[in-house]
C-alpha cells in the first residue's frame, strides 16, 4: 500500500508497506480522506518540541483527523463489518491503566498518538489498522469529507462545553481554524445569545458570519479589546474560547473576559507566555480551564453533525491528493480563505 512517510525535516516521500493484518480486535479501513493539521506541520518542518523530547522519532507517518470504509475485522470485532463509513480516534489506549479504567482514556499512561507522540501510523495511508473500540460509525447524513473533521470538530465543541456557556451569555471565541469556528457554532447551540470572533484575515471573518457569529473583529484591523468592550458596555464576555495559541491573544483574553467570567483554552503556546497577568485572574476571579484533546466528544459530535447543527461545507477549502501531501503542507499557511485542506486517498 501507498504511503506517505516524513523521514526529517521537509523530507517526505511516498513509499510503500506492507498491507495491515488485523489483530482480534483490530479493524482494517481503507481511508478515503484525511485532514492536514498544523502538527502535521510542524512535525513535517522539524519544529515540534517533540522531537527534541525524545517522544517522537522519525520516520513518523502523518495523519490523525480521518475517514474511510471498513474493508477487513478481526474475529473479536462485533461492531463494524465491511462497507461501513467510519472515523477514527486521534490516539489509542491500552484500556487497563488507572486513567483509561477511570475514564480519563486522554491520559492513558501508555497512550500512543496517531503520527505523532510514542506514535502510532498515522491516516497518511491507503489502509488503517484500528483497535474497534477507538472507532465510529458516519451517520448516513455525514459525508466521508466531513466525517474526516470529527477529531478537531470535536475539539471545538470540548471548548465550548468547558467554557460553562449558559442561555443568553456572551461568548468570544478567538481564532478562525475549523476548531474556532465550530466551537462558535457550539456556543450558539449551548445558548449563548451574542458570539464575538475574532481573527486576522477578513476573508475567514466572513466565514464566521456565515455560520451564525453575531460580531467579528480583526486583529489587523482594529482594537479588538476596545471592540468587545465597547460590545458588553465594558462588562466584558461571560465566556472567552481561546483557539489561537497566541500569547498575545491569551494575555488580552484577561482583559476581555468579565469579572467571574471562564476562559477556556485549547490553543498550544509552545513556548512561555510572556506578560501573561496572574494578578489580573485572581483579582477578577477569573476561571482559566486548560484543555487536552476531545475526550468523550466524538459521539455527541457526530449526533450535531448528523443533526445539522454543525456546518462544515465552509471550512473544507482545499482537497488535494495523497501524493501530494508535501504540497499540501507547504500551502497550509497560504492564501487568505484556506481553512482546512483535507488529503484525499
Amino acid at each position: 500500500m501507498k504511503s506517505m512517510v516524513v523521514y526529517g525535516p521537509k523530507d517526505i516521500r511516498l513509499i510503500e508497506e506492507p498491507m495491515p493484518e488485523p489483530k482480534d480486535d483490530d479493524v482494517i479501513t481503507e481511508v478515503k480522506f484525511v485532514g492536514v493539521c498544523g502538527t502535521d506541520k510542524s512535525v513535517y518542518e522539524g519544529t515540534i518540541g517533540y522531537l527534541k523530547t525524545g517522544l517522537m522519532k522519525y520516520p513518523i507517518r502523518l495523519g490523525h483527523e480521518w475517514s474511510g470504509i471498513v474493508c477487513r475485522v478481526g474475529k473479536n470485532v462485533t461492531k463494524f463489518k465491511p462497507g461501513d463509513r467510519v472515523c477514527g480516534d486521534n490516539v489509542v489506549t491500552c484500556g487497563k491503566c488507572e486513567n483509561c479504567k477511570s475514564g480519563n482514556y486522554a491520559f492513558c499512561e501508555n497512550l500512543r498518538a496517531l503520527g505523532s507522540v510514542y506514535t502510532w501510523p498515522g491516516a497518511y495511508t491507503q489502509y488503517m489498522c484500528m483497535p474497534e473500540k477507538h472507532m465510529y460509525k458516519l451517520p448516513d447524513s455525514v459525508k466521508l469529507e466531513y466525517g474526516a473533521l470529527i477529531e478537531p470538530a470535536a475539539t471545538g465543541l470540548y471548548t465550548a462545553v468547558n467554557g460553562r456557556i449558559k442561555p443568553g451569555c456572551t461568548v468570544v471565541v478567538h481564532g478562525t481554524g475549523l476548531i474556532g469556528l465550530v466551537a462558535a457554532q457550539c456556543a450558539k447551540h449551548l445558548g449563548a445569545s451574542t458570539v464575538i470572533v475574532t481573527g486576522r484575515k477578513r476573508e475567514k471573518l466572513e466565514v464566521a458570519r456565515q455560520l451564525g457569529a453575531d460580531y467579528t473583529f480583526s486583529w489587523i484591523e482594529e482594537d479588538v479589546t476596545a471592540a468587545i468592550l465597547k460590545v458588553t458596555n465594558n462588562k466584558g464576555a461571560d465566556s472567552v474560547l481561546e483557539s489561537t495559541g497566541a500569547a498575545q491573544v491569551l494575555c488580552a483574553s484577561l482583559e476581555q473576559v468579565k469579572s467571574s467570567g471562564t476562559i477556556s483554552v485549547i490553543g498550544s503556546y509552545d513556548t512561555l507566555v510572556d506578560g501573561f497577568d496572574a494578578d489580573m485572574m485572581v483579582f477578577k476571579n477569573i476561571t482559566l480551564t486548560g484543555l487536552n484533546g476531545c475526550p468523550h466528544m466524538f459521539q455527541p459530535m457526530l449526533n450535531m453533525m448528523a443533526a445539522g447543527q454543525i456546518h462544515m461545507e465552509p471550512m473544507v477549502t482545499d482537497i488535494f491528493p495523497l501524493e501530494q501531501a508535501k504540497e499540501a503542507l507547504e500551502k497550509m499557511d497560504q492564501g487568505e480563505k484556506r481553512i482546512k485542506i483535507l488529503l484525499e486517498v
